[in-house]
């Protein structure tokens, strides 16, 4: 009996250790990569440093407008007239018993991850609860299911360097899974449902989950205990943190600072530190319009849209874009400034996610052109799309259900938007329109 126990024992520490050596080979790959990261931007000062001395040893006429090209960031808004692009649907896909509500791109695995509920006829021991539902982007046709054990999934954040994903449940579990060896890493145990979920892009040995109490919870890949820090706010019934974007820092951007985007009902804000684990911080506090239910961010551009429902000033839904600013003096300030504010539809009872998307395609430069927001409208169901300037919708897409998420990428140099609803999905493709 006790040689029994001994051997559960020592089997149970050998596969701790395993999982600990696992999750160091995955920190000092990414330390690697962050190092690496570093490395190409201070390249890309350098080169702008030596750039900007040769125009100002040219005299003060080229120094002016090297100034203007400095700046690099945000474009000026301009459209095409030569060109008028447009979405066409290009496929239906349709999920009888997914009951989806998430999804996200996992660009290095051509792959669309979607959450799913499990029923016991098809997984046995997992029905009742939630899984992944893998979508291979080469065809939309070849797919699989990852059980997991967990409750309704809230949100999913995959890192592209590893595969690493996190899932973030109503069941107030936080798990770390790989999507290449489509096994599950570590589950953290938190105190309250999570809602969103976000890897650090600067240094992704970190990452962060947005509870339903309104706080933030840090975590460190390396230390498998739980959390290493936690962020909250003073008083008690504050609503759910919705939706955590981190920003990278971004030296050839003019907001170049990085950071997190933290969104809930009543509040927008962005904390910034020298540290990934904010153990100390700053908070930067952003003006609410309203009661907000979505934010949807632009990488490559750093623009922001938030959402807002309707109220006795305004019946329709408001979607306000945005752009971020810093000032650089001796009390620094971080802001959002207006570009554009339209307003159309309703909500449905449901929550949902837009995107933004360019319908010309792009990797990862940043570039406005023919930029666009794409937002679900639940009363007509149906996705309408917006530009920066116009009031009125640029294309509206009908769907057989109400859209709950939205997703823009680029597989194989195409520009795709997968429009998830609970029992099916839409691609359409980005095309040049007559």
């Amino acid at each position: 009996m006790l040689s029994d126990y001994a051997c559960v024992l020592t089997r149970s520490s050998m596969e701790n250790d395993q999982r600990m050596a696992k999750l160091q080979i995955i920190a000092a790959n990414e330390e690697n990569r962050r190092l690496a990261r570093e490395l190409e931007d201070a390249k890309l000062l350098v080169e702008e440093f030596k750039r900007q001395v040769g125009v100002v040893a040219a005299g003060s006429t080229t120094m002016a407008a090297a100034a203007a090209a400095a700046t690099v960031g945000t474009p000026q808004i301009t459209t095409n007239a030569a060109v008028k692009y447009g979405l066409v649907l290009e496929l239906m896909r349709d999920y009888k018993e997914a009951s989806a509500r998430v999804m996200a791109f996992y660009q290095a695995g051509h792959r669309l991850v979607i959450s799913q509920k499990l029923n016991a006829a098809n997984h046995g021991p997992f029905g009742g609860g939630s899984g992944l539902k893998m979508v291979s982007c080469l065809d939309f046709n070849t797919t699989e299911v990852m059980p997991l054990n967990t409750g309704l999934i809230r949100d999913i954040c995959v890192n592209e360097a590893n595969g690493n994903t996190l899932i973030g449940s109503m069941d107030k579990s936080l798990l770390l899974v790989n999507l290449n060896q489509k096994s599950v890493i570590h589950k953290y145990q938190e105190d309250f449902a999570v809602w969103s979920v976000a890897w650090n892009r600067d240094d992704s040995k970190y990452f962060y989950c947005g509870l339903a109490d309104g706080s933030v919870s840090v975590y460190d890949i390396r230390y498998l205990a739980g959390r290493v820090n936690r962020l909250s706010r003073e008083g008690s019934g504050n609503p759910p943190v919705f939706q955590l974007t981190h920003m990278e820092r971004r030296h050839d951007h003019k907001f170049s600072p990085s950071g997190l985007v933290v969104s809930s009902t009543n509040r927008c804000g962005f904390y910034t530190s020298s540290s990934p684990s904010l153990d100390q911080h700053e908070f930067f506090d952003f003006e609410q319009m309203g009661s907000q239910f979505a934010t949807t961010f632009d990488r490559p551009t750093r623009m922001i849209a938030r959402s807002y429902r309707p109220h006795a000033s305004c019946q329709f839904i408001r979607h306000s874009m945005e752009e971020f600013s810093h000032s650089l003096s001796t009390s620094p300030k971080i802001q959002l400034n207006t570009l554009h504010s339209v307003s159309r539809g309703a909500l449905a009872g449901v929550m949902y996610r837009g995107t933004f998307l360019s319908l010309c395609g792009r990797a990862d430069e940043s570039s406005a052109d023919n930029l666009r927001l794409a937002m679900p409208d639940q009363s007509s169901c149906s996705v309408l799309l917006w530009d920066l300037m116009d009031r009125n919708p640029k294309q509206t897409l009908k769907t057989p259900q109400l859209p709950l998420d939205l997703c823009a990428f680029v597989n194989n140099g195409r520009p795709l938007t997968a429009v998830l609803m609970e029992n099916g999905l839409q691609v359409y493709a980005s095309r040049a329109m007559q």
